[in-house]
């Protein structure tokens, strides 16, 4: 709630997020209102599935055009997956998970010169155009599949 508080003062499609270490997809839900999570219980909503029967990604940060976190480490599981995420500024990323930003079609840039581990998928269908790493240590040949270039 305290960080749903501190956003309210920031433009709309931007958050900062200056103390953040790690973020993953059930954390970013907490963005969300209350009347919203309400409202989907009581309507019966399924929050894993949508109505295609694939995963629902989180929609707390769908909007969201640039995410700043200076300290971000670790970037969790679908953490921004389905988003329209443009920039994700963080120079301390060491990790990215498992399909961490899948179907983010408007990614474009991203620092990735700290990332050690890119899980599956990590950036499946997205825009990214440029990568630059300096210590990688594993990478999959499925990581980057179906980029627009």
């Amino acid at each position: 709630e305290l960080i749903h508080q501190n956003i309210q003062n920031y433009e709309p499609d931007v958050i900062i997020a200056p103390n953040l270490e790690t973020i993953s997809a059930s954390r970013c839900d907490v963005l969300m209102s209350k009347e919203n999570a309400e409202e989907g219980e009581e309507n019966g909503e399924d929050q894993s599935e949508d109505f295609e029967g694939q995963h629902k990604y989180s929609r707390a940060l769908y909007s969201i055009r640039v995410f700043i976190a200076p300290k971000l480490r670790i970037i969790k599981e679908h953490s921004f997956a389905g988003t329209n995420v443009k920039h994700v500024i963080g120079n301390c990323i060491e990790e990215i998970q498992m399909e961490s930003f899948a179907n983010a079609k408007f990614l474009q840039k991203i620092n990735l010169k700290q990332v050690k581990t890119i899980g599956r998928e990590a950036f499946l269908s997205t825009n990214l155009r440029k990568i630059k790493n300096n210590f990688i240590e594993r990478l999959e040949a499925n990581e980057f599949l179906y980029q627009s270039e």
